[in-house]
């Protein structure tokens, strides 16, 4: 690990969250973040490794970056991308102000008073001019819009980003050592696929700066030449609707389903639409076959488990914090996984925390000592995280269920990316939902309830670009080019504070310059800010309408005597518990056994509907290849299978420099053009 690595990628975290958000809301461009193999990072990359490497190598070798150089900074910028998109930025500063302007004017909030459940320091302290300036797009006498110098009323938002950036900032770094320390069992042990930090692998340059292999073969050419035409094209278009001819990257069947009265109950009528993605069918082509397949029947298992639960009076899904049985089916499985993999490494745990607490306990064989350190770093984070939530009105015995909920959650997530490739995954539950599942409002109090949908909906509200699950990545890319593994744990816990003290004065730039309301979408300014708050309003009315629901007030633990749960509600996680471990169970002990427990995982979620095709779709070539030429036709199609993920990325970064271009010639937006799925 040099010194210039780590500047450049603590540089390059620096430069994604410095415009991540520009990019996304203003320039309307593919998310240079939006899943776990961000363009911002892979595609750049790419670019260096085709051009920059090469033309430096001849002027000076030297200077070119070598593969362990390129590997950390490609870390530190996979930590950073958990900031300004998705992972954040993109609601974080809606949900602080906007509940605020509601709480003004809606009347049901105002008769429930609900905002007086809310600590005061969690919401910006905000009047309606303060709304105003952040909300709308400032105007010149004549109502055109025009570009103000940004200036950010500082004094509205240092009460909660001081409630705020501690919590996450808590939570977040504890994940990433939780990371290093699940890297020794994972990838040391167990020597899971690591699909994405094997495909970086496969690109990337020796140590001395020499090119990599595949970049002379000639399948990888034709198809990374052949997706990155088809996208330039289809980019073209947007341009010249009347010139040129979009082609297509899907098939829709929507005349045929209103010909034949397709409806759209037990969420089949995605069926009617199916995109393709070259990225997911190249990743399908290098996983076992029960986890491809497994992939691409997720939704169909969950549009007949719905149609059946539809036809018969129960509703699965009743949207964010509301109840939902598809969350509690989700929290079943993911625990049931994350239950699995406990049990799978107990005596890695086991010897790493021992050591951690105990440090005259031996280490196991071949088990390095930063294990233990990143262990201990683990406990004081998600100790701070804890207390945090407890000063703030959490129950401590309820703030601690919800730190390791939170755990199991970002653990799982991580473990399916590691194992499987997925670069696009979302989890439909929220552990503080699921606690009140089991608990009930005798114990769950409505002040703890505010203050844990909050905190969720900035965790988990669309998980697709967590901590975690970059850092789990980043560590296995260091270990392939053989950089050591501790370093850059804590490399990334830098960056992930710099990626922070950027991105945060960045989108409120922007958000106060263009109107928080311009620079983003309806899912990130109507639906996001107020979700908890409208979950939390539903059940407020039930307690007003029956107080006997909340039942007396008991002292300490004497509250967990009077559970009162919601049994739908358990039943259901119960069920998705059970599938998971004995899926797992059938998996370890049949070896033909096609189906992997992720599938029950993976059940339901928009992100998983959107690439089933694309995982079928790669699972029967691969099918078709090792049938009809056995694994050494198999082993020659990976080149172009390579390419293709590479096309991808090309197809996407290009559009995006061009975009940013036509900015600041023409001071316009350019037409929205997105690869990826977003």
């Amino acid at each position: 690990m040099t010194f210039r690595c780590v500047l450049l990628g603590l540089a390059l975290a620096a430069f994604i969250c410095g415009v991540a958000f520009f990019n996304d809301y203003v320039l309307r461009g593919t998310y240079l973040t939006g899943n776990y193999m961000p363009i911002s990072v892979f595609g750049g990359v790419l670019l260096v490794v085709l051009t920059i490497n090469p033309l430096v190598r001849l002027m000076h070798g030297k200077w070119a970056l070598g593969g362990g150089e390129l590997a950390v900074i490609m870390a530190l910028g996979m930590v950073a991308c958990s900031i300004p998109g998705r992972g954040l930025m993109h609601y974080f500063t809606n949900v602080l102000m906007l509940p605020v302007a509601r709480g003004q004017s809606d009347l049901s909030w105002k008769r429930t008073r609900l905002l007086d459940l809310v600590p005061k320091q969690m919401l910006a302290q905000a009047n309606a001019h303060d709304v105003e300036a952040f909300t709308v797009q400032p105007v010149d006498e004549a109502g055109k819009s025009v570009d103000t110098p940004v200036r950010i009323p500082w004094h509205v938002w240092k009460r909660p980003l001081m409630f705020w950036l501690p919590l996450l900032l808590s939570l977040w770094l504890a994940t990433i050592a939780l990371s290093v320390v699940l890297h020794g069992q994972w990838a040391m042990r167990e020597r899971l696929r690591y699909p994405i930090a094997q495909f970086a692998d496969t690109l990337l340059p020796r140590a001395d700066g020499a090119s990599s292999g595949i970049l002379r073969n000639t399948g990888f050419w034709i198809s990374c030449v052949g997706i990155v035409l088809i996208h330039l094209n289809n980019y073209a278009f947007k341009y010249y609707p009347l010139s040129m001819i979009q082609i297509p990257m899907g098939i829709d069947l929507g005349p045929v389903g209103e010909l034949i009265g397709w409806h759209a109950e037990g969420n089949m009528a995605w069926l009617m639409s199916q995109p393709f993605f070259p990225t997911a069918v190249g990743f399908a082509y290098f996983l076992s076959a029960d986890l491809s397949l497994s992939l691409g029947l997720a939704p169909y298992v969950w549009a007949l488990t719905n149609t059946v639960a539809f036809d018969r009076g129960v509703v699965l899904n009743k949207g964010f914090f509301a109840g939902s049985l598809r969350g509690a089916i989700h929290c079943g499985a993911y625990t049931g996984l994350f239950l699995s993999l406990v049990y799978t490494g107990r005596r890695y745990l086991a010897a790493v925390f021992g050591r951690a607490l105990l440090p005259f306990l031996p280490l196991g064989r071949g088990q390095p000592s930063w294990s233990a350190w990143a262990a201990r770093a683990f406990l004081v984070f998600i100790v701070c995280f804890v207390l945090q939530l407890t000063v703030a009105g959490v129950y401590w015995p309820i703030a601690i269920l919800y730190a390791v909920g939170a755990l199991v959650l970002y653990t799982v997530i991580s473990r399916i990316v590691a194992e499987t490739g997925v670069f696009f995954i979302h989890s439909y539950y929220f552990p503080c939902e699921v606690l009140l599942g089991f608990l009930g409002l005798t114990v769950m109090d409505l002040h703890s309830l505010a203050i844990l949908f909050l905190v969720s909906t900035l965790l988990f509200i669309d998980p697709r670009e967590a901590v975690m699950p970059f850092m789990v990545t980043g560590l296995k890319l260091a270990q392939l080019k053989g950089v050591p593994q501790g370093r850059v744990g804590i490399f990334g816990g830098v960056a992930l504070v710099l990626a922070m003290a950027v991105a945060l004065p960045v989108t409120l730039g922007l958000q106060y310059q263009h109107g928080a309301k311009t620079v983003s979408d309806g899912w990130t300014w109507a639906c996001v800010p107020t979700f908890a708050l409208d979950g939390l309003s539903r059940i407020k009315s039930k307690v007003d309408a029956d107080p006997a629901l909340v039942g007396g007030p008991a002292p300490g633990l004497e509250r967990f005597l009077n559970l009162r749960p919601d049994y739908p509600t358990v039943i259901a996680l119960g069920a998705g518990l059970a599938v998971v471990l004995v899926l797992t169970v059938l998996r370890l002990k049949l070896t033909w056994w096609p189906i992997h427990p992720v599938l029950f995982c993976m059940l339901g979620t928009w992100q998983s509907t959107t690439l089933s095709s694309s995982f079928l779709l790669g699972w029967l070539i691969k099918v078709i290849v090792t049938k009809a030429g056995g694994s050494k036709t198999y082993q020659s199609g990976r080149p172009f299978m390579v390419g293709l993920i590479a096309g991808d990325l090309l197809g996407a970064i290009l559009p995006m420099i061009h975009g940013a271009i036509y900015y600041y010639v023409t001071g316009t937006s350019p037409q929205p053009f997105r690869i990826m799925p977003s």
